[in-house]
């Protein structure tokens, strides 16, 4: 076992527990969806590492230890992005049955989502940085590309 990998005891205030115990307890459901341990352990690691995170201590790309049984929890900004996208293509479709005319030009939807990122970011308050920007931006060209599969094969018979 890795220095990383080991785990030591921490004290916290009763109410902390409690308060734990009641977020689980109200995002049961939701975290056994994302495939995420319903544990107090679980919870203070990831209020840590985002403590942790937000006071500069760690780096965008460190991600915590995964301990077993765990599965990482999916970048919430890439998730409301592609929520965003999504919900954008369906209310556009809802009003003409056809892709809007900037999905099609796949130029000037890399920028039109790299304007959106770089938006959303500053709104949250958030840095982006061009490492993270690309990224984001060619998961959410993949994902429109899988969409757009995905609505082939529900048009085709």
């Amino acid at each position: 076992m890795s220095e990383e990998e080991k785990y030591v005891t921490v004290r916290i205030p009763k109410l902390f527990d409690d308060l734990i115990n009641k977020y689980i307890e109200a995002h049961k459901e939701e975290m056994m969806l994302l495939d995420q341990r319903t544990s107090r352990a679980g919870v203070v690691k990831r209020a840590l590492y985002e403590f942790f995170k937000k006071e500069g201590l760690i780096g965008e790309k460190i991600r915590p230890v995964k301990t077993q049984g765990e599965t990482p929890k999916p970048d919430d900004f890439s998730v409301t992005i592609k929520e965003t996208f999504l919900a954008h293509t369906i209310i556009e479709m809802a009003k003409e049955p056809t892709l809007p005319p900037d999905h099609l030009d796949l130029k000037k939807l890399e920028q039109n989502i790299r304007q959106f990122i770089t938006k959303r970011a500053e709104e949250r308050g958030e840095t982006i940085t061009k490492e993270h920007l690309d990224k984001l931006t060619k998961e959410t060209l993949e994902y429109h590309k899988e969409m757009l599969k995905g609505l082939a094969l529900m048009t085709s018979h």
